[in-house]
């Protein structure tokens, strides 16, 4: 599938493969494409004009549409339940709607332009960056504290005004992919209350993650490890040692793990993959978990005979 790629409108315009060049127009729904503002291996960011209010706004929308009746219906309910939060550091939806199985968030930029718009190569001074990065905490900890989780925290998800104020857009748009796992395939709805809220823990915690990446980059003036995709830098800091040497890691009685334990041990598994490390466990015939659909998990018959 083409690295961004808006489906396109009943206008009969051509669909959207990246910024827009010379006088060509790409549109979607009612909203004219202007420029990507960035994209990740989760989400994507494009700057449009909207064709009813004549203004320019940010459109925020998964990688990929949602062809299944269940998983648009999970996503407009995580997207409104994040819609009906207010925070001054949470971004106010415009817009939330589906266009040909298309899920996507619309926002106002009044006199805002994205994080990733505003970082130069000198970095910001620190005091400057400290204040952005405790915006974007206080404004995802609002969300987790209110059972919302974001899912793909990325700089050009970040709108700051011109008198410093921060507000985190695109809450909950990357809900179903996160659902798939890091490949995008092999969905996986959460068949429990408990299974629901492993996601919930495991995605607050790479939004965490993913704002102490940005912070390298506000205060650097460049991505770290060279990705814009905080997702992908989270990756790549895991496997870079078990690239360097083999590792075995036994994990014993699952059954008694904590919320916290299951978080850690689901992103161990999605980074494990591909990677000369062997993650072994044992558990209670109760215990279920996400990773043992998504991951290619061997789990041999150890009843006494």
């Amino acid at each position: 599938m083409p690295a961004s790629k808006p489906t396109a409108s009943a206008k009969g315009t051509t669909a959207a493969h990246g910024p827009a060049q010379g006088n060509a127009m790409r549109w979607f729904a009612h909203m004219q494409l202007l420029r990507l503002l960035g994209r990740s291996e989760r989400t994507m960011a494009w700057r449009v004009a909207d064709g009813r209010h004549h203004d320019e706004r940010m459109l925020v929308l998964p990688r990929e549409p949602l062809a299944d009746d269940r998983a648009l219906a999970r996503w407009q309910a995580a997207a409104q339940q994040v819609a009906r939060l207010s925070h001054p550091q949470l971004a106010t939806p415009l817009d939330i709607g589906v266009h040909e199985n298309w899920p996507y968030i619309v926002y106002a930029l009044k006199d805002q332009a994205t994080l990733l718009e505003r970082l130069t190569p000198k970095g910001l001074p620190g005091n400057e960056a400290v204040a952005l990065a405790v915006q974007m905490l206080n404004g995802l900890a609002f969300a987790h504290e209110s059972g919302a989780v974001h899912h793909d925290v990325q700089a050009y998800m970040m709108m700051v005004s011109d008198s410093g104020k921060l507000c985190v857009a695109g809450a909950a748009v990357a809900s179903e992919m996160a659902l798939r796992g890091s490949d995008g395939a092999g969905a996986e709805t959460p068949s429990t209350d408990l299974g629901a809220l492993r996601v919930q823990r495991l995605g607050a915690q790479r939004d965490v993650l993913s704002v102490g990446v940005l912070m390298h980059g506000l205060l650097a003036g460049e991505a770290a490890l060279g990705e814009l995709d905080t997702g992908r830098v989270i990756k790549r800091i895991a496997q870079a040692r078990s690239r360097r040497e083999p590792a075995v890691l036994l994990l014993e009685d699952l059954h008694w793990f904590d919320g916290g334990s299951d978080a850690v041990l689901e992103v161990l598994v999605e980074t494990a993959e591909g990677m000369r490390t062997l993650i072994v466990t044992n558990f209670r015939p109760e215990y279920h978990a996400g990773w043992m659909q998504r991951s290619p998990a061997s789990m041999p018959d150890c009843r006494p005979r």
